[in-house]
């Protein structure tokens, strides 16, 4: 295991705060639209369209960010798949190294095994 602290995804960690901070965002379009198409002087559709392609957007987003650099296995799904239903997001954000190949930021090769 990396034992220098760094995780797999914290050269991205910005990047998905920011997709984090828009999902969050969107949520309240899409149940309580019509506070916002009355301050918007829009339809309410528009506004929980807008706020469900927001999501969407961010999430595919944030998914494409969490992979390995070496194999590529996307670690957000992994976590989704193979971690229980409360911790998948942090073991997916705290992961050194990869379950797949090993991966890790210290750069030599791990023996492959949960990183949690």
């Amino acid at each position: 295991m990396n034992n220098s602290g760094e995780t797999i995804l914290a050269r991205q960690q910005w990047k998905i705060r920011i997709t984090g901070i828009l999902t969050v965002l969107a949520v309240p379009g899409v149940f309580v639209p019509d506070t916002f198409a009355s301050f918007l002087g829009v339809e309410p559709l528009w506004v929980e369209l807008a706020s469900a392609l927001t999501f969407i957007v961010a999430f595919a987003f944030a998914a494409w960010l969490s992979r390995c650099p070496n194999c590529g296995l996307n670690l957000l799904f992994y976590g989704m798949r193979h971690e229980h239903v409360g911790s998948w997001l942090a073991w997916s954000l705290n992961v050194k190294t990869c379950p797949r190949c090993g991966y890790s930021l210290s750069g030599r090769e791990n023996s492959v095994g949960n990183a949690g």
